[in-house]
């Protein structure tokens, strides 16, 4: 396998611009006249979900850090690697994000953005991507009773991850070279694991930095009495 190390930052460079609803923003859309709160009600939950389940994981992504940037004031670049297989499509991994000073960071809210952009698929919508791929591609010859059971296994394991992600690999799987067969749960976990590890990096950290900012603000709570 061969590997290029791409000396840029894959992230953009976004200038001020007045900050709208979270719905707004990592959805990709206009800003309105809802200044900097963020609630995630039922509505704001579903129009960003609708977005993103017609977009490319990728530009969710993009849209993300853009928002943990000018609602969060969360600075933080992803530095990426192309992987080269011999077996398999490229694909790019992320080798590191650097984060510039939280200390100013709304990483509460930072961390409900992630949360949203890491929402799994309806076990309904998992069957029935998992369905569609079973009918585009071709398997070793089992019962019946043994492909309901590995259908059943896959979408387990497909709950773990963002719905976009899962959506855009098992509509991809048949495109590739190799996608007339019915795919490894090692081949389709190494793509999901990929395309949705930028979010997994920064809920970990985030995590972290919102038990630290319980933990000081409840010693603040402890000094001030």
């Amino acid at each position: 396998m061969q590997t290029s190390t791409e000396p840029r930052h894959d992230s953009e460079t976004t200038g001020p611009e007045k900050v709208g609803s979270l719905a707004a923003k990592l959805i990709g859309q206009p800003p309105g006249e809802t200044g900097s709160a963020v609630t995630l009600t039922s509505e704001v939950r579903q129009a960003a979900l609708a977005k993103m389940a017609t977009q490319p994981a990728a530009d969710t992504d993009r849209n993300l850090q853009a928002s943990l940037r000018q609602q969060c004031a969360m600075p933080h670049e992803v530095h990426r690697r192309t992987m080269f297989p011999n077996d398999a499509p490229m694909y790019r991994v992320i080798e590191r994000i650097s984060f510039g000073d939280l200390a100013g960071a709304d990483v509460r809210k930072a961390l409900a953005m992630v949360e949203l952009a890491m929402t799994p698929m309806p076990p309904a919508g998992i069957a029935a991507a998992l369905t569609k791929l079973r009918a585009l591609t071709k398997a070793r010859a089992e019962s019946a009773v043994d492909m309901e059971i590995t259908v059943a296994a896959y979408a387990d394991e497909l709950a773990r991850f963002p719905a976009d992600v899962v959506r855009e690999t098992l509509a991809e799987w048949p495109r590739r070279k190799d996608g007339k067969w019915w795919p490894s749960w090692h081949e389709l976990e190494r793509i999901l694991s990929s395309k949705s590890e930028y979010r997994r990096i920064l809920r970990s950290r985030l995590e972290r930095e919102v038990v630290g900012a319980s933990v000081r603000e409840a010693q603040q709570a402890a000094d001030v009495a």
